[in-house]
């Protein structure tokens, strides 16, 4: 199973480091990739680590964005 993870916070050094941290110790659920993400205003980040299995696709890298304006992170 993968891992994900995401912080929101006004405290930008917060959700940088503890999205860093998360992804590393969630690193053994999804070993083929640890991907984070954080907004502009670095207020919200999302981490996913991939376990792959069945879509071995490229196209199935997360986090998936639309639209310029949404990002999601899911399993």
């Amino acid at each position: 199973m993968c891992g994900i993870v995401g912080f929101v916070s006004k405290n930008r050094q917060r959700v940088a480091a503890g999205l860093q941290e998360s992804i590393q110790r969630l690193k053994h659920r999804g070993p083929e990739a640890q991907v984070g993400w954080m907004n502009p205003e670095q207020a919200v980040s999302l981490g996913h680590t991939r376990l792959c299995i069945i879509d071995l696709s490229e196209a199935a890298a997360q986090p998936f964005h639309y639209r310029d304006r949404y990002t999601i992170v899911y399993n």
